[in-house]
């Protein structure tokens, strides 16, 4: 189509040209190269503009159907051994009660999952609009979002290594322990694995939870690599621990992708069968030691087993996957062929409580392990590194079998060589099996992370502990003492000497302080402060590394990923970011800020004046967005407007604005009308007249007739309210498009956009199955009168022809 002038424009922005294509939402950014997008009826596009620059768009649906898992306030069973059977069901009441809650007044709301080992809690598919009801319900204690999770391995480079184990030269390792390998399921006819299922081979037991059959068998490879690894025993190949058993949980389908509650399901029944040791090769960006995984893995470690866990495969720092992001899980990186941390693997801290993760790494470059459906192939990642860590294990476990589970991770930890890289690169080092059979002392944590140091406190304190455990059989001595601290940073252990008896163990209090009028705040987030102590004896020295982050960090929490995060200080300072998860590190210069939380479905949170000096932590429930704002449109002649079997279609924009600096977050959207109402809804949390709120909406009644709604909130919102209109809100124009009568026919195009200093950013949408425009090319367009002329929203129009 080739567009045409106009003769009417109510504000012409800058020239534009496309092909029309039926049913289409466009999204134009001027300045910047446009963009023709499609989506589904009904849906929205959320974007955000800061200065010239739109950042990023995504596209919403409140009544889209979501899975989530819910907890429970009561404690799992395994939470509450020892306890009355009336104890250890009431997480079952619970769930009981919750469901038939549900099923009254939420009965769509579908069921997939339910948890009592490990968690309490239930998986359920809802829409996302109910999800608040939900969360409200008697024993709900929080409902978290039940995230994609996918297998851990890369590109192969060519050369190959092995992933046998240098403790056992035997091969005889691992007998009689039971390892569960959460994946992609496992190829037990490879001959790696014996050539079948069941009692008598090596893979023992398991269970399909991406098809719910007893069938666990790989539609991969990926499980199978990883299986390989850990206990492959055949003529020509030897995993680490080739004489353990193993149990296939297939949580990942063909693609390896899974979620989180099938992971979950399969750590349940993992405990249930009493393996000791779990292996995953699986994560979801975004690590939050908190999250429903994490406290999976971690409930699973106080049953007894030991959970290993592939970093993640981002490279960067930060970047630690959940579950790896796990308290209690041995979290593994990868080392590459020269024997460095590889490039490719996930560095730390891990998010929200500066934790020391990688807890240590492994071999994870060009491994070779058993292939699915026959044969052997060499694979990259931290996928691969886990399992080698993972058999480890079980060699340990099976020389002390009297050992928890935390005291094989220590011990793991313990049995490493220092590569001289930083901490959140290698963890503790790379795990040498050869050493595993000399630990004679391991150290509980192995890393202390004293958090968030506010560099508003003149002096900063923190303490914690460590278990120090004589593994030998004759006492050692030790003292303490600490390597070079940075000016500024003091630390005091007690006691400083000590004796422990043969297989004792000692607790150290060991105390940080913190002088911020001397210490410089750190630069780059997340890498902060950090140092060694050291406990020397006769026989050993054992190396406590500790670390710390200075800065002005604030730390949010969300009953929901948001879609974006506007942390600014109404000057110069403005900074966007977009969660992938329900929390937020963010690292920002001291001052005072204002904190603007936007969910999806025009839900937008405001705290406003946050100083850093104060407390950095808090909390934002989407429920806070508790005042509903309703633009309910009606025509010229007051009447609603009857939806039913019309051709009309619609498409809006919204804008909440900071009035003073210009910085605004922006909601498009647009689509076929086919609701009974057109009514629109945004909710707001309570916000000050510092902030301003403008709304347009475009209803087209096929290609003859248009109406457009402007709404400007400019004096805060403290209370719901309706917006209606009247008749006499209406200014009429009539349109005649200045287009030559030999011309057939003719599409018009009605644009709205948000017009700031720079960064324009407009939307439309056209529907190609609706009737054109013909000879004299006439069209009457309806405007509310604006109260305004502040707010910086914008109409125009354009015509294509056939």
């Amino acid at each position: 189509m080739k567009k045409l002038i106009l003769i009417a424009i109510v504000a012409c922005l800058a020239p534009w040209s496309n092909s029309a294509t039926a049913q289409n939402l466009i999204v134009k950014n001027f300045g910047a190269s446009d963009s023709l997008q499609k989506f589904p009826p009904h849906t929205a596009i959320l974007n955000v503009v800061q200065g010239n620059k739109p950042l990023s768009a995504t596209s919403v649906h409140e009544d889209e159907k979501v899975n989530v898992i819910i907890q429970f306030s009561s404690p799992p069973k395994s939470s509450v051994k020892g306890l009355s059977s009336s104890k250890s069901t009431a997480a079952s009441k619970q769930q009981s009660s919750f469901i038939s809650n549900i099923s009254a007044m939420h009965p769509t709301t579908v069921v997939s999952r339910r948890f009592t080992e490990v968690l309490n809690a239930m998986a359920i598919t809802v829409s996302k609009k109910e999800i608040g009801a939900i969360a409200q319900e008697p024993g709900v204690q929080r409902v978290y979002e039940d995230k994609k999770v996918s297998a851990l391995a890369v590109t192969t480079p060519s050369a190959i290594d092995s992933p046998s184990s240098d403790e056992d030269s035997d091969s005889s390792g691992g007998n009689g322990i039971k390892i569960g390998v959460i994946d992609t399921g496992i190829d037990y006819l490879h001959e790696a694995f014996g050539g079948g299922f069941g009692p008598g081979f090596t893979v023992a037991g398991g269970y399909n939870f991406v098809t719910n059959n007893p069938d666990p068998r790989d539609d991969n490879g990926h499980g199978t690599h990883v299986a390989g690894i850990i206990a492959g025993n055949a003529p020509s190949f030897k995993g680490v621990a080739p004489h353990a058993r193993l149990y296939a949980y297939k949580v990942l389908d063909a693609n390896g992708n899974g979620s989180m509650s099938t992971v979950i399901a399969a750590i349940e029944q993992a405990v249930k069968d009493s393996v000791q040791i779990i292996n995953l090769s699986l994560g979801t960006s975004d690590g939050d030691p908190d999250d429903i995984l994490s406290q999976a893995v971690d409930q699973a470690v106080e049953a007894g087993v030991v959970v290993v866990v592939a970093a993640g495969n981002d490279g960067d720092y930060g970047t630690i996957d959940s579950p790896g992001a796990a308290r209690e899980a041995l979290t593994v990186g990868a080392t590459n062929a020269e024997n460095s941390v590889a490039s490719f693997s996930s560095r730390g801290p891990s998010n929200k409580i500066y934790g020391c993760k990688p807890d240590i790494v492994a071999p994870g470059e060009s491994i070779l392990s058993a292939k699915m459906n026959g044969g052997y192939i060499a694979m990259t990642g931290t996928s691969m590194a886990a399992p080698f860590v993972a058999g480890a294990a079980a060699l340990l476990k099976q020389r002390h079998p009297e050992w928890n589970a935390y005291q094989i991770r220590d011990a793991l930890i313990a049995s490493t060589r220092d590569l001289h890289a930083p901490i959140f690169s290698e963890g503790r080092g790379k795990l040498d099996t050869a050493r595993i059979s000399t630990v004679s002392a391991t150290v509980s944590p192995s890393t202390i992370s004293f958090g968030f140091d506010n560099p508003s406190i003149a002096k900063w304190n923190r303490g914690d502990t460590v278990l120090i455990s004589n593994l030998s059989s004759t006492p050692k001595t030790y003292s303490i003492k600490n390597s070079s601290p940075a000016p500024g940073i003091t630390v005091v252990v007690s006691p400083t000497t000590f004796s422990i008896d043969a297989n004792g163990s000692q607790n150290v209090a060991v105390e940080l302080s913190a002088d911020n009028t001397v210490l410089p705040d750190n630069a780059v987030f997340p890498l902060g402060y950090g140092g060694n102590l050291l406990a020397i004896s006769d026989a050993d020295t054992l190396t406590i590394p500790y670390v710390f982050f200075k800065g002005s960090v604030f730390q949010i929490s969300f009953n929901e990923t948001p879609f974006q995060v506007l942390i600014h200080d109404g000057k110069k300072n403005a900074f966007y970011y977009n969660p992938s998860g329900t929390f937020l590190s963010a690292f920002v210069p001291p001052g005072t800020y204002d904190i603007v939380t936007t969910f999806t479905g025009s839900a937008y949170v405001v705290k406003e004046n946050i100083n850093t000096k104060d407390s950095l932590d808090f909390k934002v429930n989407r429920s806070q967005a508790s005042h509903e704002v309703v633009v309910s449109p009606t025509d010229e002649n007051d009447s609603a407007f009857v939806t039913a079997g019309s051709n009309m279609t619609y498409s809006y924009i919204e804008a909440l604005r900071h009035t003073a600096s210009g910085i605004s977050e922006v909601t498009l959207g647009g689509g076929n009308v086919e609701t009974q109402s057109l009514d629109q809804k945004m909710f707001f949390s309570d916000m000050s007249p510092r902030y301003s709120f403008g709304y347009a909406l475009n209803i087209q009644m096929g290609n003859s007739r248009s109406y457009t709604y402007d709404v400007e909130l400019d004096t805060g919102i403290t209370s719901a309210h309706t917006v209606a209109f009247t008749s006499s809100d209406f200014k009429r124009i009539d349109f005649k498009y200045d287009v030559d009568s030999t011309t057939p026919r003719i599409f018009p195009v009605i644009w709205s956009a948000f017009a700031p200093s720079s960064g324009v950013v407009a939307v439309t949408y056209f529907d190609g199955n609706s009737a054109p425009l013909t000879y004299p090319f006439m069209q009457t367009g309806y405007y509310t009168r604006r109260t305004s002329i502040d707010f910086p929203i914008l109409h125009f129009r354009e015509a294509y022809k056939y």
